[in-house]
This record gives C-alpha cells, structure tokens and sequence, in this order.
C-alpha cells in the first residue's frame, strides 16, 4: 500500500529509519535514495538503510526535484510518503493517520505538516527556527484555508498515478521552490489537496548564515523558474515575494525601496545573522535580494 521515499543528502538518518521502521505495517517499505553524499555519509546510513529497507546510492547529485521523481522507479505501492531526511517522527501513529486517511477513500495529496521545538535553540540558529515557528508550523486546519500554497515537500502522501502524470520539474537542480510549484501545478490539474494534523518535528535547525544563504540560493530559483514557465502569472501569484515585487513596480515605489536596500544590504544580513531576526525586516532583505539577482540576469 504504501512506499517511505526519503531521499538523502549529507545527513545520518539512522534516527528516522528506525522510528519509522518500529511503526512499518505489512503492505509497506521504507526506500532510501543518497543523492551523492560525501563518503562519511554514505557508509554511516548504509547498513541501517539495509537493515531496513532498501538503499540506493547516486554516483551523480540530481537534485532536491529529480530525486523525487527516481523513487517512481523502485516504488512497489501505489502511494508514495516522502520525508526529508532530517525530519523526526516524534508521536507514535505516525504512519497509521496517513493510513487512515488513504482507507478513507481519498485520491488526492495528503499533507502532514511540520513543527519545531517550543524551546527557542542557540542564538545563532534563531532566525531559522523563528522563521519555521511563525510561517511553517501550522495547524491543518490554518493550511486547509491555501491548501495548494500550503504545500510542502517534507512531509506529504500522493498516489503514483499522480506523480508519473505530474512529476516534478527535472531542469531545477538547484535548492528552491520546486515544491511551490509542484503546488501550482496540482492545482492546474485539479488534484485535490487534503491537510492532516500529522505533523514531523524538523529535526536539523541550520544555523541563521546557513538558512540565509540557502534562501538566497531559493530567490535565484524563482527567476530560473519564471524564466521556464510559459505563463508564470499562476505562479507569481502563488509566491508572495513575487507578488509584493510586482505590486512595488506598479506602484512605483520600488525605486526607493531598492535604494533603501542598497545602503543598508550589509548591516541587514548582519542583524539577521547576529541579531534578534524581525520577520519584517527578513521579507524586506528576501526582496531586495530578489531585485539584486534580477539584475544581475538582465
């Protein structure tokens, strides 16, 4: 009935393969796919991946979209679950909830959530996890209100049938939004989306220089992916930071505002490094970032 796809990148899963293989129902397998870790990784997850399931290792990274699709080829079941690798299963039933809802009869996408920690970790990991606590760890029922914009990678059920017709776009090979658009295009194809309080705990808080630049490296996503979509309106729609931009234009103020940002660029990405993080000021910094790689590509 159901295939784990948990695709791997530099990261010791040994925690995840056996929590979930304590909750593993007879109609189900674990797969483990490493997008070409570093040699230390590989040969830590190796033997208990085996253990439990089935390991397959890339001799080439493919990336965050593309590993998704690869499960297609391995998984027996007609449902696949996907995790990311650093995600902790932190309430026991885990995997009986998602069976619960697929018995029900449901045909579409089925979305678990995600929640950190209450406890506020190290300052240098603040900006991360208040990030993640004021837009990420939501309830179903706040994400049933957007239920397409909602969706996320790390955690999520859909039927196999679903992914072969709308795999995820192999040409972004790079970290970003490719689950905002797999939303987009779930939703064009009518797919309905159904949110479940399943939540998994994010296991791996990155410290705020590292989350800064991985969501530098997702800005520079959204131009590759405007860039390959033909009509990219749905999808500006669906990004707020892409929506606000284009808003600013029209306003005109976008002139002053990339002023701002060019004074201010270095002691910004200090405060948000260094600092108590201001979620105001971090969508003002992802902005300018945006303009700045914007022109850059032009």
């Amino acid at each position: 009935m159901l295939s784990i796809c948990i695709p791997i990148y530099n990261f010791e899963v040994e925690g995840l393969a056996r929590a979930l293989h304590q909750q593993l129902p007879p109609e189900a397998e674990i797969l483990f796919i490493d997008d070409a870790s570093e040699v230390y990784f590989q040969e830590k997850n190796q033997p208990i991946c085996e253990a439990v399931g089935t390991y397959i290792s890339l001799s080439q990274n493919i990336g965050r979209a593309q590993i998704r699709n690869h499960f297609l080829k391995f998984a027996q079941y007609d449902w696949l679950l996907f995790l990311d690798c650093d995600a902790l299963i932190h309430a026991s039933g885990y995997l009986s909830r998602y069976l619960d809802t697929i018995q029900s009869g449901f045909k579409g996408v089925i979305c678990g959530g995600r929640v950190y920690g209450e406890k506020p970790p190290s300052p240098d990991q603040w900006l991360r996890w208040t990030y993640g606590v004021s837009l990420e760890s939501q309830p179903a029922a706040i994400r049933s209100q957007q239920p397409y914009a909602s969706f996320m990678t790390n955690n999520f059920v859909v039927p196999k049938e679903v992914l072969t017709q709308i795999p995820f776009e192999k040409q972004l090979t790079t970290y970003g939004h490719e689950d905002t658009l797999f939303g987009v295009e779930l939703e064009k194809a009518q797919v309905p989306i159904t949110h479940i309080d399943n939540p998994i705990l994010n296991g791996d808080i990155e410290t705020s220089d590292v989350f800064l630049q991985k969501t530098e490296a997702g800005i520079a996503n959204l131009h590759r992916i405007v860039a390959l979509l033909e009509d990219p309106q749905r999808f500006i729609d669906r990004v707020n930071l892409l929506r606000f931009d284009q808003r600013l234009r029209k306003s005109g103020l976008d002139v002053l505002a990339w002023g701002a940002y060019q004074l201010g660029k270095k002691t910004l990405r200090k405060r948000l490094i260094q600092g108590t993080p201001s979620m105001r000021l971090f969508s003002f910094y992802k902005w300018g970032y945006l303009r700045e790689v914007g022109k850059r590509l032009s």
